[in-house]
């Protein structure tokens, strides 16, 4: 899928207002629930070559999003309940309801899941935030 960085961004705030955007329905709350509950059942981790490439230890998957469901498994800051997702060459957007908050980050570097520049994203984005 190609796109617009500010269109992702609205894509996103709509996941975020539960599937309204600018006064307009586009999904039911209902949809938005199913998408960021974790589908995989108790008992199933991610593989292990999975986790330790992608550092996805503490999250499980919806529907096109990881779920984060265990906060010391995943060793950052954040919240319970944070979705989103890493695309190619180091994109990554997350969605955390309790914050209310969208963070997006757009580079462009090929083989980017061997370094660790999402995690540090992710850390800068909890750190940043304050009451």
């Amino acid at each position: 899928m190609f796109s617009t960085a500010n269109d992702y961004l609205r894509f996103s705030q709509m996941l975020l207002n539960g599937g309204d955007l600018d006064g307009v329905r586009l999904l039911s709350p209902k949809t938005i629930e199913l998408m960021i509950t974790n589908h995989l059942p108790p008992g199933v981790d991610l593989p292990a070559n999975f986790g330790r490439r992608y550092r996805l230890a503490g999250y499980g998957f919806g529907l096109g999003v990881r779920v984060r469901d265990d906060l010391a498994k995943s060793q950052m800051p954040g919240s319970l309940g944070e979705y989103g997702w890493g695309g190619a060459y180091g994109t990554y957007f997350l969605i955390d309801p309790e914050e209310e908050l969208v963070a997006m980050f757009l580079p462009q570097l090929r083989g980017s899941a061997y370094f660790p520049i999402r995690r540090q994203f992710n850390n800068a984005v909890y750190q940043a935030l304050v009451n």
